[in-house]
């Protein structure tokens, strides 16, 4: 998911011996994804779907999925999970993809 501001992640350990370590902060910075993290983004999205669609998912002429230039797109995890969703929705509404 995306959130444009700070998020405080906290754990409770009942048993912990130092007062220290059951009250530790610590701050995670997190950039945006590109390159070759957007590319194998795209390229577990794509497997998760054709994994469920019973059948690997290409382009209309048989061709694979070129990541490469779909990790171009400034886009968020979420944002590809989505956008392969829409795509196999709209595929099976088609009758492109056969409906498991």
């Amino acid at each position: 998911e995306e959130y444009g501001g700070v998020v405080f992640l906290t754990c409770s350990h009942l048993d912990a011996t130092s007062p220290f370590l059951s009250g530790a902060a610590f701050p995670l910075a997190f950039q945006d994804l590109s390159g070759p993290s957007l590319e194998e983004v795209w390229a577990l999205a794509i497997s998760a779907a054709s994994a469920s669609a019973g059948q690997p998912l290409t382009l209309g002429d048989g061709e694979f999925v070129d990541l490469a230039r779909l990790s171009e797109s400034p886009l968020n995890c979420r944002q590809v999970h989505q956008a392969i969703r829409m795509a196999v929705a709209l595929a099976r509404r088609e009758h492109l993809l056969a409906a498991v």
